[in-house]
């Protein structure tokens, strides 16, 4: 079950995921969305292996465990054609999502021919951005209108920080810590503040 489940699934969605987002969604793009998470563009060395690299790589491990497949076996048993195909089926169940919501939302997007619905089906929704409206300018900012038509919700990062705050008492209080060793000892030490 393990040589179905774990690798060759996990091989596809992971070039899946490169393909997707260096070449579809666009390396440029992806670069400008960590360089507004980071608060600087990734390093050349970074851009090269997400783009190239790893991509190149992870296609020459598909490649090469479809080409090297052969049926399982347990020393001299070899499993049944229904059971190796049960495991096939298993192995693309994680897999057959992909392609059948992508077909799905083509045949749901609007366009008159089928280069149009692919190209609106890989449009963004409205509200789509950084959650933190101080992050939403430049490409990220909603065209035509304020962020708050959409519904978007504005919260603290930490709003119980602010409460803790407000409740500390503003004089010093002294703590003594007891450290309790793994051979039973026990010692008292006082925080130096």
């Amino acid at each position: 079950m393990d040589n179905y489940a774990a690798s060759f699934s996990l091989v596809v969605i992971s070039c899946i995921m490169c393909i997707a987002i260096m070449y579809i969604y666009g390396h440029d793009k992806y670069f400008q969305d960590v360089q507004m998470m980071l608060g600087f563009p990734p390093p050349m060395f970074f851009q090269i292996c997400w783009r190239f690299v790893s991509p190149s790589i992870i296609f020459f491990i598909l490649v090469f465990t479809v080409v090297q497949y052969k049926p399982i076996s347990y020393n001299d048993y070899v499993y049944p054609s229904w059971a190796i195909t049960l495991g096939i089926l298993m192995a693309l169940s994680s897999v057959i999502c992909i392609p059948v919501y992508a077909i799905w939302k083509i045949c749901m997007s609007e366009g008159s021919t089928f280069w149009e619905r692919v190209k609106n089906a890989n449009k963004p929704s409205k509200d789509w951005g950084p959650s933190l409206l101080e992050h939403r300018t430049d490409r990220y900012a909603t065209v035509g209108s304020p962020s708050y038509e959409f519904n978007l919700e504005i919260q603290q990062l930490n709003p119980d920080k602010e409460r803790e705050k407000e409740q500390l008492p503003t004089e010093n209080i002294e703590h003594n810590f007891t450290i309790q060793g793994s051979n039973g000892s026990a010692r008292t030490q006082e925080p130096n503040v």
